[in-house]
């Protein structure tokens, strides 16, 4: 498994990736919570394009040649005004189904860290949903902390 930044060439497989990982999301959450999630949604045309900015950090695990593993996504967030002024943000962090447990989300997360710590990043935070106990756990064994809740509402 070779973790590396995304290129060009990868952006059908990502895209395929992503559409996994949107099937996945809508199975975690209950209806009426995957609305939101999908009334957030501009579509994964805009997401990748956003993606890889050059003030974000993309990187993608490759399994084989041409063949995605899965990819990480992050940005870092400045507030000059704080003690802790730059944090790195993981946007996305997936892996597809069969490479799950054999620590390709640990590496991806790890290549994401070193880019955050070359970008002035002094913490990383992450957000998942409640019901995503896989991805929580896998978090917290990467050493995170349960950090605050969030709630959504309609109005």
């Amino acid at each position: 498994m070779i973790i590396r930044p995304y290129r060009e060439k990868d952006y059908e497989e990502t895209k395929r990736l992503c559409v996994e990982f949107m099937a996945l999301i809508k199975d975690l959450l209950p209806e009426e919570l995957y609305r939101f999630e999908a009334l957030a949604d501009n579509g994964l045309d805009y997401w990748l394009s956003d993606a890889v900015k050059p003030a974000k950090g993309f990187f993608v695990a490759e399994a084989d040649p041409g063949r995605l593993a899965g990819f990480v996504q992050g940005y870092f967030e400045d507030d000059k005004s704080a003690k802790l002024s730059r944090w790195g943000i993981i946007d996305a962090l997936f892996v597809a189904a069969s490479f799950r447990g054999h620590g390709v989300g640990r590496d991806l997360y790890k290549a994401l860290e070193e880019w955050f710590a070359a970008q002035g990043c002094v913490a990383a935070r992450v957000e998942t949903w409640l019901t995503n106990t896989p991805a929580i756990e896998a978090y917290q064994a990467m050493g995170f902390k349960p950090f605050y809740t969030g709630f959504v509402k309609e109005i």
